[in-house]
């Protein structure tokens, strides 16, 4: 049986094939005796220099052309200025030069933005350095066989169930499991074809409440549920708030598993990934046996289990758990608001890929 592709992979092979077939013609229209390899050290020989890829972080492979594409406008125009004090004209001679008239031909940037996205992704962990572990880009969360999964972009296959569609992983519109994330991908069950979708906040929000949450029976997990509800209603701009993810399972699938996380907040924007425990007395201190011996052994096995699994889910996810205890859970909404840090989405701006063939074309009309 052939090997699976990792994700990473699929999406590399796709872009070869595309560049592959485009090539011949790219060529013909950038003119001269140019070779492919000649071509493409123009493009790429500089992306530490256009991008400093060496020191920044990119969400995207959008974010790394726009970066990209503004680093070169800047180096054009830095040339201008040296070539206009030392010669009293700017020559545009340069090979930054000869590429942005290459861009102002729709095929050849298509083809070099496709290039460095192909760049991006081969380069992926350095050009994110942040990204959380691939085994999140799929997650599921419920007690037993009841479980959910939130994926990025969810695809059905009679054979294999539900996966991503690595194609489109790199197009995701919305920020990672957000409620924007939740309301375009909608939600899978493992044995079930058809997602559950939710056309408003509110009927996730009825969904959130009665069906992923009331099942774990917990007062205080309920009135944390009901207190996130009502901060999502009142927020501004609710699709950018992480989803309060419910009993996120660390077995993934399978039905039998030592582990959940009462709750967990994740981003990838943001580079945080947080377990949130509520841990009363009532059902994380007190033990069954009266005899001292046996109640200090089951106090331990508990305490053992209990650090185990938070250590077991920062290692495979890089999960950090915090644990709120009778003092806190005593008024659940400031509980809410210690989370309100991670709840709160900052804004990230940057300049577009479209942004920046603007600009140059701006400065190309000069």
């Amino acid at each position: 049986m052939a090997r699976k592709k990792s994700p990473q992979q699929q999406i590399l092979d796709d872009l070869d094939d595309w560049l592959e077939s485009r090539r011949e013609h790219v060529l013909e229209l950038v003119g001269g005796d140019r070779s492919i390899h000649s071509f493409h050290g123009v493009i790429g020989g500089k992306n530490n220099t256009y991008a400093d890829a060496v020191n920044m972080e990119f969400r995207n492979p959008d974010e790394f052309l726009a970066v990209w594409k503004e680093g070169l406008h800047t180096s054009v125009v830095e040339r201008d200025r040296r070539d206009k004090q030392q010669y009293g004209r700017a020559l545009k001679q340069s090979a930054a030069h000869r590429l942005v008239g290459w861009l102002k031909i729709p095929a050849v940037r298509e083809y070099v933005e496709t290039f460095l996205t192909r760049n991006f992704f081969r380069e992926y962990v350095p050009r994110v350095r942040k990204k959380p572990a691939s085994s999140l880009w799929e997650i599921w969360f419920g007690e037993n066989d009841h479980e959910y999964g939130l994926l990025i972009a969810p695809r059905w296959d009679a054979t294999d169930g539900w996966h991503n569609d690595v194609s489109e992983i790199r197009r995701a519109k919305f920020r990672y499991w957000t409620i924007g994330h939740l309301l375009t991908s909608g939600l899978v069950v493992s044995d079930n074809p058809t997602p559950h979708k939710f056309d408003s906040l509110d009927r996730f929000l009825d969904f959130y409440r009665d069906v992923l949450v009331r099942p774990t029976r917990s007062v205080h997990g309920r009135t944390l549920a009901k207190k996130y509800a009502e901060y999502l209603k009142a927020h501004a701009n609710p699709q950018d708030v992480p989803l309060l993810i419910p009993e996120f399972r660390h077995a993934g699938l399978a039905r039998k598993h030592r582990y959940r996380l009462d709750f967990t907040l994740l981003s990838a924007d943001h580079n945080f990934m947080i377990g949130v425990e509520l841990s009363p007395w009532s059902t994380h201190g007190r033990t069954r046996s009266k005899a001292k011996a046996k109640a200090e052994q089951e106090r331990k096995e508990k305490w053992q289990h209990e650090m185990q699994k938070r250590n077991d889910y920062f290692s495979t996810f890089g999960i950090t758990t915090l644990t709120f205890l009778d003092d806190d859970l005593a008024d659940v909404a400031r509980v809410l608001k210690r989370l309100d840090r991670y709840l709160a989405p900052r804004a990230v701006t940057y300049r577009t890929s479209q942004e920046m063939d603007r600009v140059m074309q701006a400065y190309s009309a000069q």
